[in-house]
């Protein structure tokens, strides 16, 4: 795994803080940027866009960031078609108690040609213990270090969920993270027609933590494969 150090650019927004890290041999590009809360959703549709384009070299013009239905993934679609860059975004909304609905957040987006990618972006003192111990059957928090490993390992799944695309509704305890460390991960999500898994790692980012997952290569499915039980 390699961190490339972080730079700050801005095109008279918010600065971005960039980091280009190797996951599982591809590349991957995270951009995080702060946006009004009011318009966290379109911050980040906009970020991804230009972050593809990077990645991809093409003008930011020639494609988009879209939905895809049922599940709402975002996924890049250049010239009427899916572009070759898995795309993954994450928002993070102050507490209350810190900012008003109307302060600033965060975005984070990933990038990842190739390959599908997920991001999850955490607070980890902002993270309810409560919520890691209802989804996560091993979670112990009766140590910080323990409340530390538990909130790594509740964003390596959403990050992992998110890199598995299988467009199914989210289910924490079916999201398997193996060997996690203050570094990395490796993840598998045992989905409805066939399991999927892949690597990730964790960065730094001034006091969040981000949790990046890549799928490994998925083979062809057959037409009309039945569900898995």
């Amino acid at each position: 795994m390699i961190v490339h150090p972080t730079r700050p650019a801005s095109d008279g927004g918010s600065p971005i803080s960039r980091h280009r890290v190797a996951v599982h041999g591809r590349w991957v590009d995270i951009w995080v940027t702060a946006a009004d809360c009011s318009s966290l959703s379109v911050a980040g549709s906009r970020l991804a866009e230009r972050l593809a384009a990077d990645v991809l070299g093409v003008a930011r013009s020639s494609l988009r960031v879209a939905p895809l239905a049922p599940s709402g993934r975002p996924v890049v679609v250049c010239a009427a078609s899916a572009g070759d860059c898995g795309i993954s975004i994450s928002h993070l909304r102050p507490r209350l108690a810190d900012a008003p609905s109307s302060g600033r957040g965060l975005v984070a987006v990933a990038a990842c040609r190739g390959a599908q990618v997920g991001i999850d972006l955490v607070v980890p003192a902002e993270v309810s213990t409560a919520s890691l111990s209802r989804f996560l059957a091993t979670t112990r928090t009766g140590t910080d270090a323990d409340a530390r490993d538990a909130v790594r390992l509740w964003a390596a799944k959403e990050a992992a969920y998110k890199a598995a695309a299988l467009d199914e509704a989210f289910r924490p305890r079916r999201i398997v993270v193996e060997r996690v460390s203050a570094s990395g991960f490796r993840w598998s999500v045992d989905g409805r027609y066939h399991a999927v898994h892949g690597a990730g790692i964790f960065v730094a980012e001034e006091g969040h933590i981000l949790a990046v997952a890549v799928a490994d290569h998925i083979p062809s499915l057959s037409h009309g494969a039945p569900p898995r039980p």
